[in-house]
């Protein structure tokens, strides 16, 4: 009786060390993919600034270049306007 008790216990005992070495390998697993997707959002979110920073720089530069469109356009109204004044006369 002792015997099968002390086989009984060791078949417990081996199966939580197995349970235990199952559980740690599949948590170091998921330590090493935590890392991995953590490393991935920080180059995310670093191509995320410099897309942002592109965009607010593009909006500058288009924002210029309407100004002189419209400085262009308004020469180009006075010029039109002198014009039609020397024909009227």
């Amino acid at each position: 009786m002792e015997h099968d008790f002390i086989a009984e216990l060791e078949r417990k005992v081996d199966a939580l060390v197995e349970g235990y070495t199952g559980l740690k390998k599949q948590n170091e697993e998921l330590v090493s993919e935590i890392k991995q997707k953590n490393h991935r959002i920080q180059e995310l979110e670093g191509e995320h600034d410099t897309y942002r920073k592109e965009l607010h720089s593009l909006k500058d530069i288009s924002a210029d270049q309407q100004k002189k469109l419209d400085t262009a356009a308004k020469k180009v109204k006075d010029l039109i306007t002198k014009l039609e004044a020397v024909e009227q006369d």
